[in-house]
């Protein structure tokens, strides 16, 4: 099998990392798209770390000099300093000749190196971080093979009069979203990350302080003394962009925990140009969701590092304000695990919104979902097991039952606003969310016939002279249950579908899909007349969660 490899891997005559090219290089082989555990874990170089003034280039030479006059001391060090390969300066436009001959024997006589990431190589400090600091004089705990780092894996030897403390800051990778974090561990030596508010302001990290890194090329002032670095993305698009995240997951994964959630694929692996900060959230712009009114993207917050998901939603005139405003209201009002939570909203003009302009965008901030229920259930994709599927059913019906004793209807109860996301304290390690409250309403009687797919709306939406109430969510919800089996035809008259919903049943319970009780259960969800259905208080109630 062919090895993934960078181009940088071969040592330079002094034991350092060249690099001929500036980026990341792989082998391309579809074999690691799908099997990555079986071959050795490649190198994968994703960020670079170069001086960007004239303190840091002299810091990061003495620095390079040490390593390499005590190679075996600085062994593990030494494979995170990559000589940067520079071509003379040959235009003689401007230049005597005499100048060019000075300028290229100037650039052969000192060598220039900055420092590389690869996830190949295993940091050592907390959390599988990357520890950035002068280090110790001699290793914490001599003769012990688990202190190889002198107190530091990328080492930059200052003088104690531009900082004393052995470790500056930590770079890793966040576990549930992959965003690249920073942490300042000093009490002497702050850490800024210039530009990093946006708009072109800086951001001073103090011991303890950490921030995503979310620009593609992230400048970082160590201390008082401005010792100032760049942090590059060395993987920019290509097929270098798409095996990345193989490799993180496999990465994140290799202490050993095999089971550990990885970072979700509704979030960029890697910054672009595209993510903007706002309101201590870095948002990727990259569209998990669309409905009527808006757009979801994924999002990090920006201290935290924590997963999330930014509904940005349009105004257009004061009808949309008001729709708005009564799903914000609702949402806020309800604290359930089974029902959506806004943990932040904003209008462009103030936090929480002020509803001033019918002309206006709105964002609001949630968790972060892995899939849908149409995605989660999706005939292209293998089945959840039956425990899995009736445990995500059941958190539905207890925030609808939720719901309900609340007095408030949702009326747009589909498989694609119910929600997975994750909960490592669960097993399955899953948590059935309902979300998208632009049609409810506090009250448990409606008359209005704009609500939610037609397919998936009940009948007496249509037929009733008098309404309807909440027994819509039910009907709904058997349909979605059922949906998750196997798509319905669509049928044009009530009558005609719901024959046809309860001859699938049939069907399923036939070929043993599911067993009688869950018939009975759906059959009860489906019942044309309200009167009839089951409640949700029934519907928990019902025997089918015994062998759940």
């Amino acid at each position: 099998m062919q090895s993934l490899v960078r181009v940088a891997d071969n040592a330079s005559d002094d034991g350092s990392r060249t690099n001929p090219h500036s980026h990341l290089s792989f082998a391309a082989d579809t074999a690691y798209t799908t099997k990555p555990n079986d071959a050795p874990f490649p190198s994968v170089r994703f960020l670079t770390l170069s001086p960007d003034n004239e303190l840091a280039r002299q810091v990061t030479a003495d620095s390079a000099r040490l390593i390499m006059a005590n190679s075996n001391k600085y062994k593990h060090q030494q494979q995170f300093l990559e000589k940067v390969e520079i071509k003379a300066d040959t235009h003689t436009s401007d230049k005597s000749q005499a100048q060019v001959d000075d300028s290229a024997a100037s650039q052969a006589q000192e060598p220039k190196y900055h420092f590389v990431f690869d996830l190949s190589v295993e940091p050592t400090g907390p959390h599988r971080s990357w520890r950035i600091g002068r280090g110790y004089a001699k290793s914490p705990v001599q003769g012990d093979a688990k202190s190889p780092d002198q107190g530091a894996d990328i080492l930059i030897r200052a003088s104690r009069e531009t900082y004393s403390a052995p470790t500056l800051a930590l770079i890793w990778i966040h576990q549930q979203s992959g965003a690249f974090m920073l942490k300042a561990v000093s009490t002497s030596c702050p850490v800024q990350y210039l530009a990093g508010l946006g708009s072109g302001k800086d951001l001073t990290l103090e011991c303890g302080d950490q921030t995503v890194l979310w620009l593609k090329r992230n400048r970082i002032r160590f201390g008082l003394k401005q010792l100032d670095f760049v942090l590059d993305i060395a993987i920019d698009g290509g097929k270098e962009e798409e095996l990345f995240p193989i490799f993180r997951n496999r990465f994140l994964r290799s202490d050993g925990n095999d089971k550990a959630l990885v970072p979700s694929d509704n979030l960029n692996p890697l910054p672009k140009d595209s993510h903007e900060r706002t309101h201590d959230f870095i948002v990727h712009n990259n569209m998990t969701g669309a409905g009527a009114f808006g757009v979801v993207n994924g999002a990090v917050h920006a201290l935290t590092g924590r997963p999330a998901a930014v509904k940005k939603a349009h105004s257009t005139r004061n009808a949309s304000i008001l729709s708005l405003k009564n799903e914000i209201k609702i949402v806020e009002s309800l604290s359930h695990p089974s029902i959506i939570k806004f943990t932040k909203t904003w209008c462009i003009h103030n936090s929480p919104p002020c509803y001033a302009s019918p002309l206006d965008s709105y964002s609001m901030v949630m968790p972060l979902a892995e899939y849908s229920f149409e995605e989660f259930f999706s005939p292209s994709s293998s089945p959840p097991d039956r425990r899995t599927r009736l445990r995500l059913f059941r958190d539905i019906v207890e925030g609808l039952e939720y719901m309900h004793s609340s007095s408030i209807m949702h009326r747009d109860i589909s498989p694609r606003n119910l929600l997975v996301i994750s909960d490592t304290e669960r097993s399955p390690p899953w948590q059935g969310v309902i979300c998208d409250f632009g049609k409810a309403v506090t009250r448990l009687h409606g008359s209005s016939t704009t609500i939610g797919p037609i397919p998936m709306i009940a009948p007496e939406v249509w037929t009733s002279s008098t309404g309807y109430t909440h027994a819509i969510d039910l009907w709904s919800l058997g349909y979605a249950h059922l949906y998750s089996l196997r798509r319905p035809k669509p049928v044009k008259t009530d009558r005609g579908r719901n024959r046809t919903l309860l001859c699938l049943l049939d069907e399923l319970c036939a070929q043993e899909v599911i067993d009688e009780t869950e018939k009975s259960y759906v059959q009860g969800l489906l019942a044309i007349d309200p009167e009839q259905r089951l409640t949700a208080k029934e519907a928990l109630e019902h025997p089918i969660w015994k062998t759940t």
